[in-house]
């Protein structure tokens, strides 16, 4: 068995996420496979560009500011930003 390596547990979910950039203008749709207090992996539909760092939106509301942390073929693992770090341009 593989030690976990996270800072923060995960919890699994099926949930609907937005993926919001350039202050809005732009979103995209993802589900959130699952959520930790830094950060989520999600799954996208489709071979999507995506900037690395944007706003993720819960369905419930809540958002995050957040960065792309990797890239796999079916999911991409995101860090949420503290609010003071500056994130990378979109």
């Amino acid at each position: 068995m593989v030690p976990e390596r996270r800072k923060n547990p995960r919890t699994r979910m099926l949930r609907r996420g937005r993926i919001l950039y350039r202050r809005g203008h732009g979103a995209i749709d993802c589900v959130i496979l699952d959520l930790s207090d830094g950060g989520a992996r999600l799954a996208l539909n489709g071979l999507t560009r995506l900037p690395g760092a944007f706003e993720l939106r819960l369905e419930s509301g809540a958002s995050f500011p957040a960065a792309v942390s990797y890239r796999q073929a079916d999911a991409i693992g995101v860090q949420f930003l503290d609010a003071r770090e500056d994130p990378a341009p979109d």
